[in-house]
């Protein structure tokens, strides 16, 4: 994540950067980097979700079951699709 702030505006992002370095001595370098390739994975980079990640301890699920917790690709119900299909039989 530091190379990808530092590429634009490298002086603007600086404080940016030493925030994250900051956050590697309050939560351990492991977590932080783990938090970061979690930001990475869902292209977020922004320095509320890192410590939001490190305060939550998300670092430590893995990813993929993560995603299908939050975002699922498929959905179960209880009635069958075609339950949802409503025609008019007047017709």
């Amino acid at each position: 994540i530091v190379g990808i702030i530092m590429a634009e505006h490298a002086y603007r992002n600086l404080r940016k950067i030493q925030a994250i370095f900051r956050l590697a001595d309050k939560y351990g370098s492991e977590a932080l980097s783990l938090a970061c390739r979690r930001c990475l994975y869902y292209e977020t980079y922004r320095m509320s979700t890192i410590r939001s990640i490190l305060e939550k301890k998300l670092y430590r699920l893995p990813i993929e079951t993560e995603r299908d917790v939050i975002y699922p690709e498929r959905q179960n119900f209880v009635r069958p699709f075609e339950s949802f299909i409503h025609i008019n039989e007047e017709q």
